[in-house]
């Protein structure tokens, strides 16, 4: 946000640098001002004072009003309105966190409007604690202002510090028009050369955050990838050793309570099941191959003329149910058959919670 200063002393009645300047020079220099209203002064910064009224220094602000008035000491002073001062340099100015005001004025000077003993060029506020500011359209200003007025002396006079008084510091610089343009080329150059530079560099970090996000993104596709395939497996693996379960379990080459006992020692519903081999599953089927058959168990006994276990049992009945009853899956079967042999059931289930245990 910018601000506007009212009042602000920028240089008194007197004798500086062996010139005077009576009441009717501060006329001239007013009265110039007014006349030449397309040249606005800018209000300029130094941050010490080796930097007074430094050629090509940055504008903050310009003067809008420029007029005579007496102190109540009774020295008559020149007095100037700022516009367009930003926050932090308005500030400084309304605490007095400056050294001193020095003026840069023209000395016989011609523009369009006329010659002009004296010309306002600028004010600057001396030794303000600021942070550096870098812009190239201050300097573009400075260059379009050439064409404007003819050679002079340029002419620059500290006679006010910043409680108000009259100082004795004088310095004059005599330059002239292509001297200042050189200069104010060469600082334009230099900031047109750092602006570039973080330009540059700005460029390289996107490129470097791009490329970032390019690994990011190909790393987070990797693992999804990986993630998809593991899974994959993992199902493959269950479903093939689940369907050998259940084809032994057909053919009767284990029990249904031998499936059940295999599916959770292998892990099949769990996903260290991919770790399992095939030939294993079938390994372990063909070492637990039921010894009976439905030929031999209506004498109670398995192959090895053992008497059946109860599990043995109900799995042929629940067999002989379903080759009654063809559209009845083997669990429904044993679920019919343990209802009606309750004795069996409950010794199978007996013997299997014992074995658990």
């Amino acid at each position: 946000m910018n601000y506007d200063i009212e009042k602000v002393e920028v240089f008194a009645k007197g004798k500086w640098h062996g010139i005077n300047f009576s009441e009717s020079d501060l006329d001239a220099i007013i009265e110039a001002f007014n006349k030449n209203e397309n040249i606005t002064p800018s209000l300029k910064l130094g941050h010490n004072d080796e930097q007074k009224l430094k050629d090509g220094m940055l504008s903050f602000g310009y003067v809008s009003k420029l007029w005579k008035s007496k102190d109540d000491a009774g020295d008559l002073k020149l007095f100037a309105s700022f516009k367009n001062v930003p926050e932090i340099v308005y500030n400084a100015i309304k605490l007095r966190r400056f050294k001193k005001v020095s003026i840069e004025i023209f000395r016989d000077v011609k523009t369009k409007f006329g010659k002009f003993k004296y010309l306002l060029s600028g004010v600057a506020i001396l030794g303000a604690q600021l942070p550096e500011v870098d812009t190239l359209n201050d300097i573009a200003h400075y260059m379009s202002r050439d064409n404007e007025f003819t050679d002079s002396d340029l002419l620059t006079f500290s006679a006010v510090d910043n409680q108000g008084n009259l100082i004795k510091e004088t310095l004059k610089m005599s330059i002239t028009k292509e001297e200042l343009k050189a200069k104010l080329a060469a600082q334009k150059a230099e900031l047109e050369a750092k602006f570039s530079k973080q330009s540059k560099d700005s460029e390289l970090e996107a490129e470097l955050e791009a490329e970032k996000a390019k690994v990011a993104k190909f790393k987070k596709e990797k693992a999804d990838a990986e993630k998809a395939e593991a899974k994959k497996k993992i199902e493959m693996s269950r479903e093939t050793v689940t369907k050998l379960l259940d084809d032994a379990v057909k053919d009767m080459s284990i029990t249904p309570v031998q499936k059940e006992s295999f599916t959770k020692l292998l892990g099949v519903e769990t996903d260290s099941v991919v770790d399992v081999s095939i030939e294993d599953v079938k390994a372990l089927i063909g070492e637990n191959k039921s010894s009976f058959s439905k030929d031999k168990s209506k004498s109670g006994k398995n192959k090895q003329g053992e008497n059946m276990t109860a599990g043995e049992e109900l799995d042929v009945k629940a067999r002989e149910y379903m080759d009654d009853h063809p559209k009845v899956n083997y669990s429904r079967a044993l679920e019919v058959v343990m209802s009606k042999e309750k004795d069996l059931a409950a010794e199978h289930v007996n013997a299997t919670v014992g074995g658990a245990e």
